[in-house]
């Protein structure tokens, strides 16, 4: 390890300089609290020498450590998988009634302005259904603008529940 500043001395820069020749750890930095591990960033060697994956882990209460993201050389970025096969690719188990996984994007967090907008998949056990979701929403009470529900046979415009191949739900007009 080198921990060095640049040629003109005006930044800091730590080189881990190994050398790996198949697909193994390259080298990582562990976070400690009171000796146990927490958290990891890991780089692996992925396929070539000039090529690597970065790995970032953390540790639940009372668990292990475990794997929660990954960039892989091609600069996919995997959350919940190994092997990420788009740029941003996530990927979660549903498996309980009502699960919810997704992407949220949200601008100005809690205030009256904030707009949300959720990607993602529900899973109802009870009703053995799995659905996309793509929601949007304003204001701190989570106004609905619009959803746009997809599921296995059906799409849904404003309602959660389309009974036809499109459904399509006006809400009543405000006073």
């Amino acid at each position: 390890i080198f921990i060095h500043s640049n040629s003109d001395g005006h930044r800091m820069q730590i080189d881990i300089d190994a050398t790996v020749t198949s697909d193994a750890e390259i080298g990582d930095i562990i976070f400690r609290n009171a000796g146990d591990s927490v958290a990891a960033i890991q780089v692996f060697r992925e396929g070539a020498n000039d090529a690597a994956n970065m790995r970032f882990s953390t540790q639940a209460a009372s668990g292990s450590m475990s794997e929660r993201m990954r960039i892989d050389s091609a600069g996919n970025v995997g959350i919940g998988t190994s092997s990420p096969a788009n740029l941003i690719h996530i990927d979660g188990n549903l498996t309980g009634n009502g699960d919810v996984m997704g992407l949220l994007v949200e601008s100005a967090q809690g205030s009256a302005n904030s707009t949300r907008m959720f990607l993602g998949a529900r899973y109802n056990s009870d009703a053995g259904e799995r659905k996309a979701i793509i929601k949007v929403e304003k204001g701190t009470t989570g106004t609905t603008e619009g959803d746009l529900l997809l599921d296995v046979a059906n799409v849904g415009i404003g309602t959660a529940s389309p009974t036809a191949k499109l459904s399509i739900l006006q809400a009543a007009a405000d006073g």
